[in-house]
Parts: C-alpha cells; sequence; structure tokens
C-alpha cells in the first residue's frame, strides 16, 4: 500500500526538495506523496505562509536571497562578456539608451564605455560609473538607495518619474528569468517597478540573456516577450521559445564564442 505521510512531515520533506531542485510542479508533488492537488496546493499555501517557499502558477519555488554581484557576475561570465559584445554592435551612434540593473546589463556599459556621443541612462550605481569612463552624457536617475555595495540601485517613484520624462532609443534588458507563461521575470518587486517606467520609455527593446535562464522562473513577472524586440544570447533557446519568437517578430541573435551573430528568428 503507499505510504501515508502526515501532513507537517510531508511539508518538510516539500521544502527539502524545493531547497535542492528550487522549483517544483504540484503535479509531481502529488504523484511523490500520493496526495491530491489541492492537498499539495495548502501544503504550499501553509509553506508559503511561513516564509518557506514562493509559489507560482503550478507549483512553488524555493525563497531565495539575491545571490552578490560578484558571484552572479562570474556565473557564465564569458557568455556574459559574448553577449555584451553582440548588444553593443547594435547601438549606434548619437542613441539615447538606457540600462537595467544587473549583471548582464553592466557587461554591455563596459563594452560602450569607450565609445562617444551616447546618451546613457541608468539606475545601477556601478552600471554609470563605468559608463564615465567614455565621452558620454549619463544620466544616473535619482531616488532611493537599494541593495548594498558594490550593487547599489536607484528604486522608487522618483526614479520611475525621472526615467518617464525620456524617450530612449533602446532599453538592455537582463533577465532573472525567463519563461513563455510569465516572460520576463526577476528577483525584486522595487526593481521591477523601475524595470517598468524603463518599458515605457523605450522604443526598441533588447534582452541581454544566456541560455540558462530560458524555462527558469524567478519571483516577479515583468512583461510578455512579445514586448522585446530583439533577443541576444549564447546559444540557440529551446525549440519552443524559437517558435514563439518567430511567431511574435521577435529577432533573436546567437552571440558565439567568436562574437560572430547568427540570426535565428
Amino acid at each position: 500500500m503507499p505510504r501515508e505521510w502526515l501532513r507537517q512531515e510531508r511539508q518538510q520533506r516539500i521544502a527539502e526538495q524545493l531547497r535542492v531542485n528550487g522549483s517544483l510542479r504540484v503535479k509531481d508533488l502529488a504523484a511523490r506523496f500520493g496526495a491530491s492537488d489541492m492537498t499539495i496546493r495548502r501544503d504550499l499555501a501553509d509553506l508559503e505562509a511561513a516564509g518557506v517557499v514562493k509559489r507560482v502558477h503550478g507549483g512553488a519555488i524555493a525563497w531565495k536571497t539575491r545571490t552578490p554581484f560578484g558571484e552572479r557576475s562570474a556565473i557564465s561570465g564569458a557568455a556574459k562578456t559574448t553577449i555584451a559584445r553582440a548588444v553593443a554592435a547594435l547601438i549606434e551612434p548619437g542613441e539615447c539608451v538606457m540600462f537595467d540593473m544587473g549583471t548582464t546589463s553592466y557587461a554591455v556599459a563596459c563594452e560602450l564605455a569607450d565609445r562617444t556621443g551616447l546618451f546613457l541612462i541608468t539606475n545601477a550605481v556601478n552600471t554609470a560609473r563605468e559608463l564615465t569612463r567614455g565621452r558620454n552624457r549619463v544620466l544616473l536617475v535619482g531616488g532611493f538607495v537599494h541593495g548594498h555595495a558594490p550593487e547599489l540601485n536607484i528604486v522608487g517613484e522618483i526614479a520611475c518619474e525621472t526615467i518617464r520624462r525620456f524617450r530612449a532609443d533602446k532599453l538592455i534588458l537582463g533577465a532573472g528569468g525567463i519563461t513563455l507563461e510569465h516572460g520576463l521575470m526577476y528577483f525584486d518587486v522595487e526593481e521591477v517597478d523601475v524595470r517598468t517606467a524603463m518599458l515605457e520609455s523605450a522604443r526598441t527593446v533588447i534582452v541581454a540573456s544566456d541560455h540558462t535562464k530560458f524555462g527558469r522562473e524567478d519571483l516577479v513577472p515583468l512583461t510578455p516577450l512579445s514586448r522585446a524586440d530583439v533577443v541576444v544570447t549564447d546559444a540557440p533557446p529551446p525549440e519552443s521559445f524559437r517558435t514563439y519568437f518567430a511567431e511574435h517578430d521577435v529577432r533573436v541573435i546567437v552571440a558565439n564564442d567568436v562574437d560572430e551573430e547568427q540570426v535565428t528568428a
């Protein structure tokens, strides 16, 4: 006979599996514990109330703290550099470019820092500092300081109001996760608010993300993938994503190790 799990024991095991796997689906947990979907959803609701997990559509993800900037920069570091060079090649002289916060956008800033004649807007202190190396106009938006050194970002309504005063030619967005259902996803609600203002102010949206982000969920959805005009990555996205991009007229650039570009959609 299938084992009968006590509620407390089952929830403890669910929490342990989430810490290991990062995310789990309701139907998989139901099969694992021989319980109904409704029972698992109640378990997840209890665990969310306890601050252990974050429920998402169809399952749950483990609550997490933000990985330090230096560690995130090192993850897929070579891929981020290759992606950054491909993104920089898309920026034309004299353009106004916005950068969101994050390690991939910072890598793009490093590639553009020696360019001249650009108007560059960001809410990331470290990105602004890098951009000031070149002969460009750099605007660091005002607002409340968020985060810990060396990664200090400006958030809040003051920052959003400042961003909405401009009309940028291009916006560079990184990603915490990318799914077909929820689109671009990120870790922090306050930072998503700033990114929303950037989306409202940009003519062209360039998503710069390594291939590991496709299919990964994060805590807060930002916008459907159809809002992107260009996606720059380091390996071809999964087939389901390629189909979606083709159907929504999103250009995909795969930047390979020799800094060439392949248009896949």
